[in-house]
């Protein structure tokens, strides 16, 4: 299956796609692709912490699993997280 199949109208199908980061920007474009139809998974170290789960209570739908569960089942990785150094 393609990364980007696309409609007969033209639309990008739906997908799995894993977003690796729960910051802002990681929250935001998991909302955006949730709103477009999207299967999405949020990447992060510890998908159990309870800190991490109510930061991302306001996106009903959304998964929260490890780096290797998301990187397994993805068909598109997006990586939004802080850059130091």
């Amino acid at each position: 299956m393609p990364v980007w199949s696309l409609s007969a109208r033209g639309i990008i199908a739906q997908m799995r796609i894993a977003v690796f980061g729960t910051g802002p920007v990681g929250r935001a474009l998991a909302g955006g692709l949730l709103n477009r139809g999207h299967s999405v998974a949020i990447r992060t170290r510890a998908p159990d912490d309870p800190a991490t789960v109510a930061r991302l209570a306001d996106l009903p739908g959304v998964s929260i699993t490890t780096h290797r569960d998301a990187a397994k089942t993805a068909e598109l990785a997006s990586f939004a997280i802080r850059l130091t150094g």
